[in-house]
Formats: structure tokens, C-alpha cells, sequence
């Protein structure tokens, strides 16, 4: 299951580079025949392994083109927040981790194929070593990933703050972060400010695109604004009203 959102434009990775080592004059010693022959028997013997099991084992080196939505109150009086990209270095299916508030709670995590059917199910989840924080896991089928949740962090009312915090355990070629204002509210500020603004189906964005994140990097976004509707963005009945 996935929640529906406004298409924007898509983004472009950058060409990553690749280093080259050089031995040099390295003198490399011969190996005696006993480790010759038992190199060879252990290869044999890794090739009888079905791929699938050693593919299943393996993760990303990075991801790319991955898209941030962070919408407050939107279908749920509660910070929904989805995410999806593709990986890199390493083939479906493959082992994808993320780090989720411990509080919060998962809606989806699976992947998406080429026509954008979802498939998924609850990931693994475990506490992280960063306070606050749970790690999740599970196999991308695809070379698309796809996760949803939501946090009970809105604070205050009507005067609302949001201390939202995105942190990633891959390197990230680009990131493009999409925060919502809910409808019908008024004074929205994000800081830092936005890259740019959009508009669309009734909502205002505020759009940020984030070139070359490393790995355990953190990105933090202080939301503020004004509400007293009890209701979501789409309303009890999901119409919008």
C-alpha cells in the first residue's frame, strides 16, 4: 500500500567516479601447491551455492534519485513521512536498511517495479545504536525502494512545531525533500528555507534538493504553522474538505 502524491521533476544523478589502485613494483610471493589446490577446492564448492542465496545477502554501496516526502496532517493527524530511491551496487534481490524514529509507526516498506505496482510487507525492525532511533531491514525485489510511516511528533495547537530529522546509512548521490503544507493552515515557515516553492491539487511545497549526502549524515527541518481543524488535509472521509 502506498499513499498517493503530486509528480514532480525528476532528478538526474551525477557520474560517480572510479579510483584506480596501481601495484607498483609489488614483489608477490608464489604460492605453495597445498594452498593452490585448496584455493581451487573452496572455489569449486562456492560455485555449487544457489546465486540466489548470496545475492539475497548483499546491500547497496549508495542510493540515488531519492525522493523525501514530509507531509504534516495529511491523511492522519500525525507527521507522515515517505521515502523511495533507487539502490546502487548491488543487484535485486538485495538486503536495504533505513533508520525510523523508534516511535514511529510503519505503513509500508517494499519496493516498486517498473509500471509502479508496490509490494512489500513489515520489515525487520531492531533498536539502533543512536538513541531514539530503530533500524528496519528487509529484500528489495526491485532496483526501487519504497517506505512509509507515521510519527506523533506535531507539538502544540494551534500553534503547531515539528522537529524533523532525516538520517541515511548509504551514501545519497541526490536527494530531493518535498515538505507539505497542510490545507488549511496559515504562517508555515520551514527552516532552513526552501530551494524553491510549488504549488498543486490545493497544497503548497516547499522543495529542497541536497547533492551528495555521506553516509550517517543527518538533515534537519524546525516546521512551524497555525491550525485548529481536528481534521487532516483530506478530511475524516479522505475528500479534502
Amino acid at each position: 500500500m502506498t499513499k498517493a502524491f503530486p509528480t514532480s521533476v525528476g532528478l538526474s544523478s551525477p557520474t560517480s567516479l572510479s579510483l584506480r589502485a596501481k601495484r607498483g613494483n609489488l614483489i608477490v610471493p608464489t604460492p605453495h601447491l597445498p594452498f593452490i589446490l585448496a584455493l581451487l577446492a573452496l572455489t569449486a564448492l562456492l560455485s555449487l551455492l544457489p546465486w540466489g542465496v548470496a545475492r539475497s545477502e548483499t546491500e547497496p554501496t549508495d542510493l540515488k534519485s531519492v525522493r523525501l516526502w514530509v507531509y504534516p496532517e495529511y491523511d492522519d493527524p500525525r507527521l507522515l513521512v515517505m521515502l523511495e530511491g533507487k539502490i546502487e551496487g548491488a543487484s535485486p534481490p538485495a538486503t536495504v536498511r533505513f533508520l525510523v524514529p523508534a516511535g514511529a509507526e510503519m505503513y509500508s516498506a517494499g519496493s516498486m517495479d517498473s509500471q509502479g505496482k508496490y509490494s512489500g510487507g513489515p520489515p525487520r525492525r531492531k533498536p539502533s545504536d543512536l538513541p531514539g532511533w530503530d533500524e528496519i531491514s528487509y529484500e528489495v525485489t526491485s532496483d526501487t525502494f519504497r517506505v512509509e510511516y507515521y510519527h506523533d511528533i506535531i507539538q502544540g495547537q494551534p500553534d503547531k512545531t515539528i522537529a524533523y530529522e532525516f538520517r541515511t546509512l548509504y551514501p545519497i548521490t541526490v536527494l530531493l525533500v518535498t515538505v507539505q503544507e497542510p490545507l488549511r493552515s496559515s504562517d508555515f515557515v520551514v527552516v532552513p528555507r526552501a530551494h524553491f516553492n510549488d504549488s498543486g491539487e490545493g497544497f503548497r511545497y516547499h522543495q529542497y534538493s541536497f547533492p551528495g549526502l555521506g553516509r550517517d549524515e543527518t538533515l534537519k527541518f524546525d516546521i512551524s504553522y497555525t491550525r485548529s481543524d481536528p481534521d487532516p488535509s483530506l478530511g475524516s472521509a479522505g475528500t479534502g474538505a
